[in-house]
């Protein structure tokens, strides 16, 4: 990651879900000393997202899930009940659940210190654009 400009305000936006586990780091590395950052941790209603993960097959033979990192991940931040290969596709669903919000609360915790904001925010409440032109002024 490397700033070009700095015109004026600098608005970095990162999608995608893996960020507690891939960006993070170098967003915060590269950013988070010389700038004020707002990072919105940006949450669905659990069951929608229990409901979305397993529609869209993760944790089956349909779609597999090796990327996604569930309690018996190396980096994971909450206990196994048991290896991934014993767990039902829900129970596995919700191992990434639990330890995706684990790895969301320590990134917080440890870089609150610095010059970085976290929003807890639900989709439910910003999926308009009013309420999403609301984030950036």
């Amino acid at each position: 990651v490397r700033l070009v400009s700095t015109g004026g305000p600098i608005v970095y936006i990162e999608t995608n879900p893996n960020f507690k586990s891939w960006y993070y780091d170098i967003v915060l590395r590269e950013f988070g000393r010389d700038f004020r950052l707002t990072i919105i941790n940006l949450r669905k209603w659990p069951p929608a997202l229990l409901r979305s993960i397993y529609e869209t097959g993760f944790f089956s033979d349909r779609d597999g899930y090796q990327w996604m990192e569930t309690a018996n991940s190396v980096n994971s931040k909450t206990p196994a009940i048991a290896p991934d290969y014993e767990l039902t596709p829900l129970q596995l669903i919700n191992s990434y659940i639990l330890n995706t919000e684990a790895i969301a609360q320590e990134i917080s915790k440890f870089r609150e210190a610095e010059s970085v904001t976290f929003l807890n925010l639900r989709s439910e409440e910003v999926f308009s654009k009013s309420a999403s032109l609301d984030l950036v002024r």
